[in-house]
């Protein structure tokens, strides 16, 4: 009977060959490095969260700054068209009169 426990020992290892014990020493280390990278990992996903709110706020402070600086090219445009209206009436008044 025992030959054959121990042929059922070795084909129940060959048949879950990822099955092996650790050490303890082996087990904690790998329970450190596994509590490291989860805590990097929700540090990094804070950090994302952060960054994601500065883009957003980024990005509306550039939408804003679009919308002013459209309305000053507006604004400059309507102010060349009176220069150049206040040009022509001076032009004009400075033309000799005709008789």
């Amino acid at each position: 009977m025992k030959p054959c426990r121990w042929l059922l020992t070795i084909l129940a290892g060959a048949a879950l060959p990822g099955c092996t014990l650790v050490s303890v020493t082996e087990w904690n280390a790998t329970q450190a490095r596994n509590r490291a990278l989860t805590e990097q990992n929700r540090a990094q996903l804070v950090e994302i969260d952060n960054l994601q709110d500065h883009c957003r706020l980024v990005e509306n402070r550039m939408l804003g700054d679009e919308r002013q600086l459209a309305a000053l090219r507006e604004r400059v445009r309507a102010d060349q068209q009176e220069l150049q209206s206040c040009r022509r009436d001076r032009d004009a008044t400075d033309e000799p009169v005709r008789r």
